[in-house]
């Protein structure tokens, strides 16, 4: 399916069908990444909770781990932090490198 905007779709010159198909496929991409909770009526976009889920974690992580290399006593200690450390940035880093390549 052609990544189009609506407003493309409504504009260009389609066939009824393929129309029809292109709506339907950002219909049930739209339902596809929909949450919605008890909580809230308004739907919520399941890429972004999990992205923000992510860099939550990403953060206290790193701010935890740079807080006991500050902290720690002996350098064994410290090693075990400082790999946590580079693993959750090299997590983002390797994320962003596979992002720039398509």
């Amino acid at each position: 399916m052609p990544n189009t905007d609506i407003g493309e779709i409504k504009t260009r010159q389609f066939s009824p069908g393929t129309r029809m198909r292109i709506f339907e496929h950002r219909e049930e991409n739209d339902i596809e990444n929909e949450l919605r909770s008890c909580c809230s009526k308004t739907p919520t976009d399941k890429r972004l909770l999990i992205l923000s889920a992510q860099i939550a974690l990403s953060v206290c992580v790193s701010i935890w781990s740079a807080t006991m290399i500050a902290l720690a006593d002996r350098d064994e200690d410290k090693s075990v932090y400082a790999s946590m450390l580079s693993s959750t940035l090299s997590y983002w880093l390797g994320r962003s490198m596979e992002q720039s390549k398509n």
